[in-house]
């Protein structure tokens, strides 16, 4: 799922949780009551939980016992389209979604595969065609990619997954200005496509265009302000553009969501040396190193660190560390 289909199922979620817990405040339900729902795009067993003490008011309804608690379960898809491709194994739509559901868990050769059936059965079949290329992509087959998504686009040039699936993988193969061509041209169809606008800020900062980058990366965080990699990405822009305390901000901002966000923590670092506080730049390098202990980038900036505080001993250990992982690290 992009992260549009994403919004739409979190939201969905919602309004079924609130339903049902007015419901079971409203009849008696315990806790431990659960009910279903299916969600396009939500693996099996995917659950939310919804509680409320004594005194919460929901609308017109006061809980006034003990805390009443829902449980919401998503079955899959799975079952159904296997029996479907059990009575007609040639079931177009059957395969098309056992693709679909493969992609979903990440199996994106096993998704192929089922694409591939698919467009045995209808060669312009132009969601199987962008699929099929979006798993190319997703395994970094990024010629291949576009070979399949030039083929969608050749039956429906106005696709626009198609199209911003395709500036991606131009922007893997270091095509910058091409990327951006088309995700312009998804965005022309929709202006608030968030991967779009994203990734064409990420373009921006490959081509050294950062103000241009955070220009994308704030418009990406309009539509959703807990983007990570927007957040995260903002913040090295601000850090290549000299702007450290701002790179800090963002960067903070990232770590309060994923406090372990490696690059955010490195980015972090890099942003405290450039601003002269050695010390917490340390602090977060050995976050990074925590993490990754390998991090030769990491373990020579830290060695620059202590060498600046005077720490000379632990600037060789960090320097000697680095260059046994890497020996060109200097």
């Amino acid at each position: 799922m992009n992260k549009k289909q994403e919004r739409i199922v979190r939201i969905a979620l919602a309004a079924f949780l609130v339903a049902m817990f007015c419901y079971q405040v409203a009849y008696g339900y315990t806790i431990g009551q659960s009910g279903t729902m299916n969600v396009p795009g939500m693996p099996n067993g995917t659950w939310a939980t919804i509680t409320a003490p004594p005194g919460t008011k929901i609308g017109n309804i006061t809980i006034t016992n003990e805390s009443v608690s829902s449980r919401l379960t998503l079955p899959s898809s799975g079952s159904t389209v296997n029996n479907s491709l059990a009575i007609d194994p040639k079931d177009k739509d059957a395969l098309y979604s056992k693709g679909t559901d493969l992609f979903k868990l990440g199996n994106y050769t096993g998704a192929i595969l089922y694409y591939d059936k698919t467009l045995a059965i209808d060669p312009k079949d132009v969601h199987a065609l962008t699929d099929k290329g979006v798993s190319l992509l997703k395994l970094g087959n990024y010629t291949g990619a576009i070979k399949y998504l030039d083929r969608a686009l050749a039956i429906n040039p106005k696709h626009e997954n198609a199209l911003s699936d395709k500036g991606s993988a131009l922007n893997s193969l270091g095509n910058y200005t091409g990327a951006i061509k088309y995700y312009d041209m998804a965005l022309a169809i929709d202006p608030k496509d968030e991967d779009a606008l994203y990734d064409k800020g990420l373009a921006l900062d490959n081509l050294g265009n950062h103000t241009g980058a955070i220009e994308y990366f704030d418009k990406a965080l309009a539509l959703d302000p807990y983007d990570v990699e927007a957040l995260n990405n903002k913040g090295a822009a601000l850090n290549s553009l000299g702007n450290y305390t701002g790179a800090v901000e963002f960067y903070d901002k990232t770590l309060a969501i994923d406090p372990k966000h490696i690059t955010a923590l490195d980015g972090k670092g890099l942003a405290l040396y450039r601003l002269g506080n050695y010390t917490d730049a340390i602090l977060y390098y050995n976050k990074v190193l925590a993490i990754d202990p390998s991090d030769e980038n990491t373990l020579f900036n830290k060695a620059l660190a202590l060498d600046d505080l005077g720490n000379y001993t632990g600037a060789l250990i960090s320097l000697d560390k680095a260059l046994v992982i890497d020996p060109r690290c200097s």
